[in-house]
């Protein structure tokens, strides 16, 4: 289980902050590996999870802040390493 999150901005030609996206979320997630890998095959490994509590918060200061949930999701992953 883990938190995410980022902040992005954008800023005008002087190099103000006009406004920011900030992304909060948290996610959990299971890994089952299917095969080891050899030589030429890579290994499988097969994932499943959620994202829980994700929040979008969006600032600009000619209009103001939208704070919005963005709800529950279910996660799948196939992932190959060679």
């Amino acid at each position: 289980m883990e938190r995410n999150g980022d902040r992005w901005a954008t800023l005008d030609k002087d190099r103000e902050v006009e406004s920011a996206l900030y992304l909060r979320e948290w996610r959990t997630q299971l890994t089952y590996r299917v095969h080891q890998g050899g030589q030429s095959w890579p290994t499988i490994a097969l994932g499943i999870g959620a994202s829980l509590a994700t929040r979008v918060q969006y600032k600009d200061l000619n209009t103001g802040t939208e704070d919005l949930s963005l709800g529950d999701a279910l996660l799948a992953s196939l992932r190959l390493d060679w």
